[in-house]
């Protein structure tokens, strides 16, 4: 159901929010091929040009979308291959209002054009399908350099970019390996990381491990020690060099060889430095409990801070994303709609950001610069990451078009049936029965004619918004 959005929130020029009333003269007949068709949502019509009100695309009418390409068109063929209308892609047909609207002020601005497309509706009809596909990849690619660029890194569409995708997720299983704990604190991601490496290429995964040795101790002396030394020791114990050492002892004994007992003991002791496990003293159990409790009041302190640094970060990024959205046009017109509620202003507003934040999540470029930035303790930087996705015109338009075009439809609904309320059916069918047989009578209050469509006593038809408002109702 497409019908009555452009008017509904974006006001003329004298500030009213009115129904364009198409063009004079011939030029009138022009077929409108955007304008949607009637049934329940045609509930108020164009009288001017006799086409529906415009769809909701219209409210996209005058946002930009980016930087002007300066470059001239290049000399490739346009594709003028007709479509159906019924079968246009969505996202193409989402535009018919808008291109209906600039048909007629370009027929206003040369009435003779008129002419042609009421001769001519298949003209009109491809000419306006063009238009269509134009502004929907306009509001995609601003420019032409930039369609290309994208052609060129993608020649294969979209294909190629769920190879890239499917990369990028690779790459961050294996972060995520890498970097995240268990429940009980390890890391157990780091076996299966390292068979993958050698599944991967064996004599590179080789090459790096004997790489690391000689780089640990210079970049951590303490953790290269703890873990070589139980690797010497479990390699004296494996070869029995304790056992045999002290059998030497005792030969040495034997032999009365004072000296040699004292070397060889030495060198035992040197080993069971390796191979003993550290007796624990009084004092050690002392400071082993000291630094426990000290490690759990710092893990305390930094669960604390990290919760306070995420519940600023999203209000932060709420601030910013609510922002952007009360600042596009559309929402503004939708603020300036005294019979919406603003419980309901404040639902559409938040559907929006919860759509377009959504999108954002599903963004491994985006996600990858957040997570730079929140693992850094930025908040600076996260608010300038929101800002500027939330500043991306067709991004915006998009989530705001998806959420109106849903809710649009019963915000009217729902007028026409509090208007209804407000006044007995009986007073208005009267009026509308008295004034719409004979409009040369000059009625003294509103009326309605037999195509359904509400007019002032002065013959001027009421806008989308009046009748909202329920003025058609009132004497």
């Amino acid at each position: 159901m497409e019908f009555l959005y452009r008017r509904l929130f974006f006001a003329d020029g004298d500030g009213s929010f009115g129904v364009d009333g198409g063009s004079s003269g011939d030029s009138s007949g022009a077929a409108d091929t955007g304008g949607g068709s009637g049934g329940d949502g045609a509930a108020v019509s164009d009288s001017g040009g006799g086409t529906q009100v415009e769809t909701l695309d219209d409210l996209f009418e005058d946002q930009p979308t980016g930087k002007e390409d300066s470059a001239q068109q290049d000399d490739e063929q346009i594709d003028t291959e007709k479509k159906d209308e019924k079968t246009e892609d969505q996202s193409v047909a989402q535009f018919k209002g808008m291109v209906s609207k600039r048909v007629r002020d370009m027929i206003k601005a040369a009435p003779e054009l008129g002419g042609v497309f009421k001769a001519h509706p298949e003209i009109q009809a491809t000419f306006e399908a063009t238009m269509r596909r134009e502004a929907a990849y306009r509001e995609f690619f601003p420019t032409v350099s930039e369609a290309r660029m994208m052609k060129e890194q993608f020649p294969n569409g979209k294909q190629d970019v769920d190879a890239l995708l499917s990369e990028v997720q690779e790459m961050e299983s294996i972060d995520n390996a890498f970097l995240n704990r268990d429940n009980e604190g390890n890391y157990s991601g780091h076996s299966d990381l390292v068979k993958n490496w050698f599944e991967m290429d064996h004599e590179a995964s080789v090459a790096l491990l004997r790489e690391i040795p000689k780089l640990w101790p210079q970049l951590d002396k303490e953790s290269y020690d703890d873990v070589m030394g139980q690797i010497v020791g479990a390699t004296l114990i494996s070869r029995g060099v304790p056992t045999f050492l002290s059998e030497l002892i005792e030969i040495a004994t034997e032999n009365d060889q004072p000296a040699l007992v004292k070397g060889l003991n030495k060198l035992l002791a040197f080993t069971k430095g390796y191979t003993d496990a550290k007796v624990e003293t009084e004092e050690d159990r002392r400071l082993k409990t000291e630094r426990q409790k000290l490690n759990a009041d710092r893990a305390k302190v930094s669960e604390g801070e990290q919760q306070r640094f995420r519940s600023e970060f999203i209000a932060n990024a709420k601030r910013e994303q609510t922002t952007a959205i009360n600042a596009h046009r559309a929402i503004q017109r939708l603020m300036q709609v005294k019979s919406v509620p603003t419980a309901k202003k404040n639902e559409i507003i938040e559907k929006i950001r919860m759509s377009a934040e959504k999108a954002l999540q599903q963004s491994p470029s985006f996600m990858r610069k957040i997570r730079a930035a929140y693992n850094a303790g930025n908040q600076d930087e996260l608010a300038k990451l929101t800002r500027s996705a939330f500043s991306q015109a067709w991004f915006l338009n998009n989530h705001i078009r998806r959420v109106l075009e849903a809710e649009v439809p019963q915000l009217v609904k729902n007028s026409n049936n509090r208007n209804a309320q407000r006044r007995p059916a009986s007073s208005v069918q009267s009026r509308a029965s008295d004034n719409s047989g004979d409009r040369n009578k000059s009625p003294k209050g509103p009326y309605k004619d037999s195509a359904g469509r509400w007019y002032k006593a002065s013959g001027v038809p009421f806008t989308t918004q009046e009748i909202m408002r329920g003025e058609h109702t009132r004497t």
